[in-house]
């Protein structure tokens, strides 16, 4: 037999290192959530058919430039296509409507008819003060002018002073500093205002090659940022959102998470097999033969899938739970037999023997329920029923081949004590199912009635955002763009055939109650053209003669820092009765205040650099925003012909039909918003492509998946049972538990607020292919109980106990992923193995009939 054990070990040695070869190649990871539905269904169709004709629409990353001045934010925006572009090596694309220069030159036609004229009224009345500026722009020039408008009456005032002041004692403070602020000129001549968000879209390079595709150009973006400064002085930052930034973070959480949960899991595992075994040769032997079948099954997943989904990559903390289970039952079978004084030898052949019949059964129903997904629409748990079913057999056949090898040459272990009833228990405690049947029996019809009441409530979490950690920043960005809508994230797109048809859908859209707007390449057309351009012609007549004003010199420090001086003592003891204003001035006055005194002792080239950043922070900016200006006033009529290429390519495909695109009325962070919305305009275009459609449709793929592979998981785990058992009544006491367990699960998922979802749809299934192991060899031991024995006090009570706790701490570890979804198939796990154990120690002895020993 020693001989043999050898021989056992060594095979396994070049097989284990040739699958850890197999699966280091072949295993990756895709984290497309799309492709974990089948390509062949109609909305998917339609969505592929959307991006052949809009390929540019594809991945991409979004970026949101917020805080500081909106002429800062832009500058920021334009700065920073400018550097991804430069970076074509990592970015195939980069646009922004503020880098755009149709819209520079067009922008003020979107703008309405009454908000033109309240520019034209602005200009009109800081006409002088512009030219004056643009005659003398300098410290000099710009100081009086800051005097008059403070000292103006109330209603000369221009509008924005306050913050035109607040403007001016930043670029103060930052020259102090030893740094330029710019001030803000576009946002006062041409009514920026505080506005919304600027944002950037770029199409990131992907290297597939790479763990994260995207991670190259996100990295190269993060540094792109900090090279420009953002925060220092304009207070503009920078958050990174998108398809490309929100799966990057998706497959760090889950792979992270699969990384510390295989860890937990492994650790529980071992300290488990510790108490239950309370030998360190069986748990070295138990680990060694684990971790060959998890390599094993490693390999065969590499092989048969390639690149896992963010489903499928949690099989190695699946298996660990289940690949034990075996073992424990050896080992468990084996102790047993060397306390009732067989040989070593002898004690790893009955070991074989007694449970090598169940456990192969048991393989076999346990990868029914995972291979009950195969056939289903749902391919992202397909997968991992394909891997963890097969693996199931990868780890019979360690168990049933190495483990003995290993027990064999690891020699008889120390001398046991008696084997007690489960958990340590009393054997009057434990034996209460047995003695009080009907008592339990009528608990396990309450717990069934409960479940019955509970199921209507029992939801399915359709939002797949909702399966990833809403404290990464690219979710937490998302999350907020579907609050405010700026820009809409969720919105819906469809093809129509160009003109009338294409807008005669988007105004059927446009009267949907969950629409706020529907929109196609002719809204790009502005309205009331006319008008604008006649508004526009008479702005550039008032500001020609202030364009075409010939700068002077820079004047000398001396008058400089005459003009900063009369600047202060004119801001002194200024009371204009409005408190905005007041403490603006106030500001304005301590900075100068403090830049006048800090001048003092300065040498003179010291005193010059100083007044140079000042220069620049109040006016560096001044003649850019003039040229601006001007440009913004020559735009000229728009139709949809004289639309740039990049406006018609993001609406007009190559074969000439229209994208028509509806945005969301609702906060979409609420489900039932995104799939009224979705549901809404389905009812119009049932074509409609977006993620509000694939989160709808795709959960009733799913669900029906579900419903399917229940079904499937029920009706062969029963006929396996049946033909093992051979005896109906014998069969329904094994489902029995499990059916009550499932309906349980259903409640305790309403009460603990853990709906199901895309990730751990899987619980039900599994807790049937899992649980029935358990029954198997409950069923199977009691046949053969002496009279007077107690089934729970045996060892394969004790072996279901410890197992299922292996697999307790296995999916327990999942719930500590920061990837949601992962997290929450741990804990609905857990509650489903926990709820099936229980049910198998308290309900299914119970059910037993009243005679120990065998019965037919």
């Amino acid at each position: 037999m020693l001989r043999r054990a050898w021989l056992v070990v060594v095979l396994f040695v070049p097989i284990t290192i040739g699958a850890a070869v197999i699966a280091a190649n072949t295993l990756g990871v895709n984290t497309d959530t799309s492709s974990m539905v089948s390509d062949d269904l109609p909305w998917r169709v339609a969505r592929a058919e959307y991006a052949k004709a809009f390929p540019d629409e594809s991945v991409g990353i979004l970026v949101l430039v917020e805080g500081g001045t909106r002429e800062r934010r832009e500058a920021t925006a334009v700065e920073l296509v400018g550097a991804l572009r430069a970076r074509p090596d990592l970015f195939l694309h980069a646009e922004s409507p503020v880098a755009d220069p149709f819209f520079q030159r067009h922008g003020l036609m979107y703008r309405d008819v009454d908000e033109l004229g309240g520019m034209e009224r602005a200009l009109r009345g800081s006409v002088v003060a512009l030219a004056a500026l643009r005659r003398d722009p300098s410290i000099r020039g710009v100081a009086p002018l800051l005097m008059a408008a403070v000292a103006a009456p109330s209603d000369q005032r221009p509008d924005g002073l306050d913050g035109l002041l607040q403007e001016a004692g930043g670029a103060v403070e930052a020259a102090r500093r030893g740094r330029v602020r710019p001030v803000a000129w576009r946002d006062q001549l041409m009514d920026g205002g505080p506005g919304g968000r600027v944002f950037v879209l770029a199409r990131p390079v992907l290297d597939y090659s790479a763990i994260f595709p995207a991670g190259a150009a996100l990295d190269a973006l993060g540094n792109i940022g900090a090279d420009l400064g953002l925060g220092d002085e304009g207070g503009v930052t920078l958050r990174v959102t998108g398809e490309a930034a929100l799966a990057t973070d998706e497959l760090r959480s889950a792979s992270e998470g699969a990384g510390i949960a295989t860890g937990v899991a492994m650790l529980g595992v071992l300290v488990v097999l510790y108490i239950g075994l309370q030998s360190f040769r069986m748990m070295i032997a138990c680990t060694i033969t684990l971790v060959v079948g998890l390599i094993g099954t490693a390999a065969f997943a590499g092989v048969a899938v390639g690149d896992l989904n963010l489903i499928s990559v949690a099989f190695a903390v699946l298996y660990i739970g289940l690949g034990i289970d075996c073992a424990i039952h050896i080992c468990m079978r084996y102790r047993e037999a060397i306390v009732g004084g067989r040989s070593h030898g002898a004690a790893v052949l009955v070991s074989l023997r007694q449970t090598g019949p169940a456990l192969t059964v048991c393989a076999i129903t346990t990868s029914v329920g995972f291979f009950a997904f195969i056939p289903t629409a749902f391919e992202g748990v397909s997968e991992l029923g394909l891997i963890a079913g097969v693996g199931m057999f990868i780890g019979l056949a360690a168990n049933l081949l190495l483990l003995p090898a290993l027990l064999v040459l690891f020699g008889r272990p120390t001398r046991y004590g008696k084997i007690s009833a489960i958990g340590g228990l009393s054997s009057g405690i434990v034996g209460l199912p047995e003695r009080r049947r009907w008592v339990f029996r009528g608990l396990g019809v309450v717990g069934a009635v409960v479940a019955l009441v509970m199921a209507p409530r029992v939801v399915f979490d359709q939002n797949r955002l909702n399966l990833q950690d809403p404290e990464r920043e690219s979710v937490a960005a998302f999350n907020e763009l579907m609050a405010t809508g700026d820009p809409a994230p969720y919105a819906l797109n469809m093809l129509a055939p160009a003109g009338e048809p294409a807008e005669a859908l988007a105004d059927r859209l446009d009267v949907l109650g969950s629409v706020r707007f529907a929109r196609t390449v002719s809204s790009f057309v502005p309205a009331e053209q006319d008008e604008k351009l006649a508004v526009l012609a008479r702005m550039r007549a008032m500001l020609a003669p202030v364009l075409g004003s010939a700068p002077r010199g820079v004047p000398d420090t001396a008058r400089e820092i005459a003009a900063l001086e009369s600047l202060h003592a004119g801001l002194t003891g200024l009371d204009s009765g409005d408190a905005g204003l007041d403490e603006a001035v106030g500001e304005l006055r301590r900075q100068v205040g403090g830049l006048l005194g800090e001048m003092e002792p300065m040498a003179p080239g010291e005193r010059e650099r100083a007044l140079t950043r000042l220069r620049e922070g109040l006016l560096g900016s001044f003649h850019r925003t003039m040229e601006s200006l001007a440009l913004a006033l020559s735009a000229e009529p728009v139709r949809v012909e004289s639309l740039p290429d990049s406006i018609r390519e993001r609406w007009i495909a190559r074969d000439g039909r229209w994208r028509v695109e509806a945005s969301p009325d609702e906060d979409l962070n609420e489900n039932e918003a995104i799939w009224r919305f979705a549901r809404e305009v389905l009812s119009v275009a049932p074509d409609a492509v977006g993620e509000p459609v694939s989160g709808l449709r795709g959960g009733r793929v799913i669900v029906g998946a579900f419903v399917q592979a229940l079904v499937t998981a029920l009706v062969a785990i029963f006929i396996l049972v049946l033909v093992l058992l051979k005896s109906v009544r014998d069969a329904l006491i094994v489902l029995a538990p499990l059916l009550l367990a499932g309906g349980l699960t259903g409640a305790a998922s309403v009460w603990f607020g853990t709906p199901f979802n895309f990730a751990n749809i899987i619980a039900l299934p599994l807790m049937l292919g899992v649980g029935v192991d358990s029954g198997i060899h409950m069923v199977h031991r009691a046949r053969y109980l002496r009279p007077g024995e107690s089934l729970l006090s045996s060892s394969t009570a004790r072996g279901v106990l410890f197992s299922s706790l292996t697999t307790i701490c296995s999916f327990g570890s999942l719930a500590i992923s920061q990837h949601l979804g992962m997290a929450s198939m741990g804990t609905l796990l857990t509650i489903a193995i926990t709820l099936t154990l229980v049910c198998t120690l308290v309900l299914l002895p119970a059910l037993l009939p009243q005679r120990a020993g065998r019965w037919h």
